[in-house]
């Protein structure tokens, strides 16, 4: 059942497009491993069956681990599920978080950016550009366009001829599509842009402009962040061809290697004095205050993994419960036989600790699945963004120390019954 499970699972995803069918296959697949985690159990028995030969004590571990599957099973599959959701989103995030640092350091290419309430000017934009120490300049221009389809974010860019836009190119020939940006009637799009558009390198992109309706070329898909919805990237100079506007609403300052980002930055700010709201940012702060604003947003995860104990715990102390109330009579026979209570707490801890290793364990598998499944396919339809995939160890050994953890603090209870039971109270029917 479990492996037919996974394989519809996979098949769902792999046959579709969508996002609501993506997340039926994500569910699949974890029921799927649920299922699957009973003969882990039995697996990791027959593993240890060799070690614990000969030894009273670890052979009643193992073997009554075993042999009440129907109560551990469930245990093992609730705690595995519980910590491989822990593990797969801790990986996203990492793998999400290392690809807007990547994108973050692409698209900050500029030393020093200038903003101001109001909209800036070129004549402004050659004075910052006759500060001594200064390489060149950017010029950005972002405009809301209505569309039948919905508003269009159109990001001018006005750069020197020899200079090319700071962006990763995911679809397209990157020398190509930067050739063609500027010599052509062309754009670039964002990835969000060309899922929600269904648009690829090569087709056409109508946009109205005035009384025309202009068609131009899409050249490349880069990689951005920035914007849900997506971001045509046109040349400033075609942008002014199109919607006469010659507003500047940011201005980005290339600095020259050798100058010191101390010395210029007062000269940057006296050149936009007496410019209402005039700002100058460095592109330190904005790399750090944008990673700051990422951590509170996912900030929520670490509810997720408090969450995530809560159920392995309860499913775990719910099975050993009941596990205890099936082996009254077992437990009075080892205490008649001469097992100390310690022992007997012992045997209880060591079963509830090997539950939470085995679960631990096939949970690294399944995190690393679900993982992949939300960077390359859920974050993929449900955005339109693509991201790298970072795997690092210490997410999955964090993951199995909360499966044991939570197994060994869920015994506490059964074993402290155990051992205060009487033998005389469970060998009365015998």
């Amino acid at each position: 059942t479990g492996a037919l499970t996974l394989a519809l699972g996979g098949g769902v995803i792999a046959l579709s497009s969508g996002l609501i069918a993506a997340f039926v296959g994500l569910f699949a697949l974890i029921l799927g491993a649920a299922f699957l985690a009973p003969i882990v159990m039995l697996i990791m028995g027959s593993a240890l069956r060799p070690w614990v030969h000969g030894r009273p004590i670890g052979g009643l571990i193992v073997e009554g681990a075993v042999a009440s599957l129907s109560r551990t099973g469930v245990a093992v599959a609730a705690l595995s599920v519980a910590v491989a959701a822990v593990i797969g989103v801790a990986v996203m995030i990492e793998s999400f978080r290392e690809s807007v640092i990547d994108w973050l350091e692409g698209s900050l290419s500029a030393d020093f950016y200038v903003t101001a309430a109001a909209a800036l000017s070129d004549d402004r934009a050659d004075q910052i550009n006759q500060v001594a120490g200064v390489d060149f300049i950017s010029r950005s221009q972002w405009y809301s366009l209505s569309t039948a389809d919905g508003p269009v974010e159109i990001w001018a860019l006005g750069l020197p001829a020899d200079h090319a836009p700071e962006v990763r190119i995911e679809s397209g020939d990157r020398r190509e599509a930067f050739a063609a940006w500027r010599d052509q009637p062309a754009v670039l799009i964002s990835e969000p842009f060309a899922s929600r558009r269904g648009l690829s390198v090569g087709d056409q992109l109508t946009l109205p402009a005035g009384n025309q309706r202009p068609s131009l070329t899409i050249v490349g898909v880069y990689r951005d962040y920035a914007s849900p919805t997506g971001v045509v990237l046109m040349r400033r100079s075609l942008y002014q061809r199109l919607y006469n506007d010659t507003a500047i609403s940011g201005i980005g300052v290339h600095l020259r290697d050798s100058v010191r980002r101390e010395a210029i930055r007062d000269p940057i700010e006296r050149a936009v004095s007496g410019l209402a709201g005039a700002r100058v940012t460095d592109n330190a702060e904005v790399f750090e205050q944008s990673l700051i604003i990422f951590d509170r947003t996912f900030a929520i995860t670490e509810v997720l993994r408090w969450l995530a104990g809560l159920v392995a715990f309860v499913g775990v102390v719910s099975a050993l419960m009941a596990l205890h109330l099936d082996r009254l009579r077992e437990f009075a026979v080892l205490r008649a036989m001469g097992l100390s209570r310690a022992g007997l707490a012992g045997v209880v801890g060591g079963q509830s600790g090997l539950l939470g290793l085995v679960a631990g364990l096939w949970s690294i598998p399944l995190g690393i699945a679900l993982a992949g499944l939300l960077v390359f396919v859920i974050n993929r339809r449900a955005y339109g963004w693509s991201m790298g995939f970072e795997l690092h160890t210490q997410p999955l050994i964090e993951g199995v120390a909360l499966a044991v953890i939570a197994a060994l603090l869920a015994a506490i209870i059964p074993a402290w019954r155990a051992a205060q039971g009487s033998p005389a109270t469970g060998l009365k029917a015998e």
